[in-house]
């Protein structure tokens, strides 16, 4: 895939979608996956309205695509490539209101289980983040 092609956006002050940014960073079998915050200039430009209303949820934009909630965490697991896939298959199985009832929950109490920061967390890896100009 080029650069660019599949991109995650996230809340850029929550911990816990930091922390996912981290784990693909980590355990992609190649990289393929470009970051961006959903409080960023580049989302705006990137993103519809409708996708920037609620920060409670990941987007990924694939080539043609977009994904939310649940659905955008199947496809990031089947991205990362490796055993990975095998995981998003199984999480595939699960019919998507459930899978996103689980997502809805994780999401309403994601400040208060795993906190937040007063600005957008920098990655590890610079290289790999679609940051405004």
């Amino acid at each position: 895939m080029k650069r660019h092609e599949t991109i995650l956006f996230y809340d850029g002050v929550c911990h816990l979608c930091h922390g996912l940014v981290q784990f693909i960073l980590r355990y992609e079998t190649s990289p393929t996956i470009m970051f961006s915050q959903l409080q960023s200039d580049v989302a705006k430009k990137m993103l519809t309205p409708n996708n920037l209303r609620d920060l409670s949820t990941v987007v990924l934009m694939t080539p043609g695509r977009i994904h939310t909630q649940s659905t955008a965490v199947v496809h990031v697991l089947w991205v990362m490539g490796g055993a990975w896939r095998m995981v998003a298959v199984l999480l595939w199985l699960i019919p998507s209101p459930i899978r996103h009832i689980g997502y809805r929950v994780v999401a309403k109490y994601r400040y208060r289980w795993f906190g937040r920061s007063n600005e957008c967390v920098a990655l590890s890896d610079a290289s790999r983040l679609i940051s405004d100009p």
